[in-house]
C-alpha cells in the first residue's frame, strides 16, 4: 500500500493527549505484533487488547490514547519514513481496562542455619490489573512446556521488582506466580502467568 492510498483511508477519529487527529486501524497485524517472543503461547495475544493504528501525527510512548471512545496506552511506536521523509507513524497500543484489584505479597528467601529458609515479605505492592482465565487448549499447549500449568493470566502496567516467588491476592483468592514477561521489553506492560493457590 502506498503512502497516498494509506493517507486516503485515514477516517477514524482518535484523540492523542486530549487533541483529536485521524488514524487508520491495521487490522491485519494486531495478532502479528503480539505473538511471544518465548512461544510461551500461540494465543498470548488474546491476553488484552491490542489496536495498531497508522497517524500522520506522532505518538510518544508516554501518550494517552481515545480509540472508538476507550483509553489506550501506548506499547511502541515505529516512524515509517519513504526517501528520507516522514509517512506515518505506527503505534501498538493497548486498551487500559485494567479494573481489578490486586495486591503483590513480595517474599525473598534468606537461608538461615543450613538449608532451614526463613520467609521474609516486604511491603505489598497493590495494582490494577486484568485478569484471564486459561481456556483448556492453552492448558495443553503449556502443559508440554512447563512443570505447573497456568489458571490465569493477569495483565497489568510495568512495575519492577516482581518475581516467580511472589504472592497475588485478588480479594480472597490467591496465585503463585509461575512466569512473568515484559512486552517486547518496553517496560510498559507485565503478562503474569499463575496458578491458582485453592
Amino acid at each position: 500500500m502506498n503512502n497516498a492510498s494509506l493517507i486516503s483511508r485515514y477516517g477514524e477519529a482518535v484523540t492523542v493527549d486530549g487533541v483529536a487527529t485521524k488514524a487508520y486501524f491495521e487490522d491485519s497485524k494486531k495478532s502479528i505484533y503480539m505473538q511471544s517472543s518465548q512461544s510461551k503461547s500461540s494465543a498470548l495475544h488474546t491476553a488484552f487488547d491490542v489496536e495498531v493504528i497508522h497517524t500522520v501525527k506522532e505518538i510518544g510512548v508516554n501518550s494517552v490514547l481515545v480509540l472508538k471512545g476507550q483509553n489506550f496506552g501506548v506499547i511502541e511506536t515505529m516512524p515509517v519514513y519513504t526517501h528520507g521523509k516522514l509517512s506515518y507513524v505506527e503505534t501498538v497500543a493497548f486498551k487500559d481496562d485494567f479494573i481489578n484489584d490486586i495486591t503483590i505479597k513480595q517474599q525473598s528467601l534468606h537461608l538461615k542455619g543450613v538449608n532451614l529458609p526463613n520467609v521474609s515479605i516486604a511491603t505489598p505492592i497493590t495494582a490494577k490489573a486484568r485478569i484471564k482465565t486459561v481456556k483448556s487448549y492453552e492448558h495443553l499447549q503449556l502443559a508440554l512446556r512447563v512443570d505447573k500449568v497456568p489458571t490465569h493470566t493477569i495483565v497489568l502496567k510495568y512495575i519492577t521488582g516482581i518475581t516467580v516467588t511472589d504472592l497475588i491476592e485478588w480479594g480472597a483468592r490467591k496465585f503463585e506466580v509461575l512466569s512473568i514477561e515484559n512486552i517486547n521489553e518496553k517496560n510498559t506492560l507485565l503478562i503474569i502467568d499463575c496458578i491458582e493457590v485453592l
